[in-house]
Order: structure tokens, then C-alpha cells, then sequence
């Protein structure tokens, strides 16, 4: 099962990294038609970011692909086999394909390597995704309202987030011992962290019914428990924006 469900990742990957072939492409007609045209190294800085974004959500949202293409997840749901191992074989291969994306998107730029890999953002949006790509793929992968609801989390942290941290951050007062960096700070974790995750932790608890429940049932459970969480994304986004 390990060994089909790395050549089902390797497969998945290879096709979403075919976009990579538009960068030399891009940097070449540019090359031509500009007087001035950017470095390399912005073009490779750039595609990393949102071919690794692509990435991620095509590995996500493709993780049950296979079982869906063979109507094998009533069968998936009848194997004696731990949830954790199930989980282990859905996600790892999948981490350690994103983890190689990276230094082949990054012509194996050690500096852009050691940002990527330490990065926040990077590891959230990356742990979100998987995760809520596992929790889709055992209840409805197609429904759309559950994928938009999986897919706020990400736009939150990358956008929304950011300009409504950056936004309270400025407008709090401050507070005695502590620096605007650790205020900063202090309101990343409340504002951008904890909304962000809190999805996703509230959804994962339901993995333990996944056996007992119907895809649709289990979709059913997993939307009431988004509702205010999407809620509390939505009027951060407005403040963020505002």
C-alpha cells in the first residue's frame, strides 16, 4: 500500500511541476520583448512561492484521487488498518515530495532552502493543507463548499492575516515590557496562528468516526464545525482589508 501510494505521489508531483517549464519560458520572451529584464533569481524566487502554493494544494486535494478513480474507499474503509498508519501513508510520502519540490524549485539555492524549510508560513500552510486534505478525502473530496471552507485557512495566513496582524499590531496600544516586536508578535499568534489552525483542529477529532460514518455524514459534521471558525476567518479578512 506504501509502495502505491508513493508512485501515486510521484506522479501527482511530476504533473504539477510541469508549470515549472513556463519560468525559463517566461524569463526568455521577457529577455526579448523588455529593454530591462529581472534576474534569474526573482523569476525562481517567484515560481517557487506559488508553484509550491499549487503544489501543496494538488497533493491535498488528489490524496483519495486514486480511491475515488477505482470506487475503492468502502474497501479502504473495511481494511484492518490503524489510523495512524493510514494517515502515515497519506501524508508522509506527500511531505517528502514537497520537501524535494523545494530544492528542485530552488536549483538547490541553500539560502532559499533554509527559508523555505524555517519558515512559518511555509510549515503552516503546509500542515493545514495535508491535513485538510485527509479530512476531505475521507468524507465528500468534491464537495465545494467544504473545500472552500479548507482552502480559508491558507488565504487567511498568506493574505488576510498578515494585513489584519499588521493593522492591530500598529493600533494597540503598548503595553509596559514588552517591544513593538513582541506586540508583533504577541498578535501574530492571536490574530494570524490561532485562527489559522483552529479549523483543522477542530475537524481532526472527527478522523476517529471516519470508519463508522458515511463520506456524507461525515462531510455534514465537518461543515457545522467550520461555521464559525469561517466566521471568525471572514471578519478578520474585513478588518484586514478595511
Amino acid at each position: 500500500m506504501l509502495k502505491k501510494e508513493i508512485l501515486e505521489t510521484l506522479r501527482q508531483t511530476a504533473i504539477i511541476l510541469c508549470f515549472a517549464l513556463a519560468v525559463p519560458i517566461m524569463y526568455m520572451v521577457n529577455e526579448v520583448t523588455l529593454s530591462e529584464n529581472r534576474p534569474v533569481s526573482t523569476y525562481v524566487s517567484f515560481a517557487t512561492t506559488y508553484l509550491f502554493v499549487l503544489l501543496t494544494l494538488g497533493l491535498s486535494w488528489n490524496m483519495f484521487a486514486q480511491e475515488d478513480r477505482e470506487g475503492g474507499m468502502e474497501y479502504l474503509r473495511s481494511l484492518p488498518i490503524s489510523k495512524v498508519r493510514l494517515l502515515s501513508i497519506k501524508v508522509l510520502p506527500r511531505m517528502a515530495a514537497l520537501l524535494l519540490a523545494i530544492v528542485l524549485l530552488t536549483m538547490g539555492n541553500i539560502n532559499h532552502i533554509k527559508y523555505l524549510l524555517t519558515s512559518t508560513v511555509t510549515g503552516l500552510i503546509l500542515a493545514v493543507l495535508l491535513v485538510s486534505g485527509f479530512m476531505m478525502g475521507i468524507s465528500e473530496r468534491k464537495n465545494p463548499v467544504l473545500a472552500l471552507m479548507l482552502v480559508l485557512p491558507v488565504f487567511h495566513f498568506a493574505v488576510s492575516g498578515q494585513l489584519a496582524a499588521l493593522k492591530m499590531a500598529r493600533v494597540l496600544p503598548s503595553i509596559p515590557g514588552l517591544s513593538f516586536i513582541q506586540l508583533a508578535r504577541l498578535t501574530d499568534i492571536v490574530v494570524l496562528l490561532i485562527p489559522a489552525v483552529l479549523p483543522v483542529a477542530l475537524l481532526f477529532p472527527l478522523y476517529g468516526k471516519w470508519q463508522s460514518c458515511s463520506g456524507r455524514e461525515l462531510s455534514q459534521r465537518m461543515l457545522k464545525r467550520l461555521i464559525a471558525p469561517a466566521l471568525l476567518l471572514a471578519g478578520i479578512a474585513l478588518y484586514g482589508f478595511s
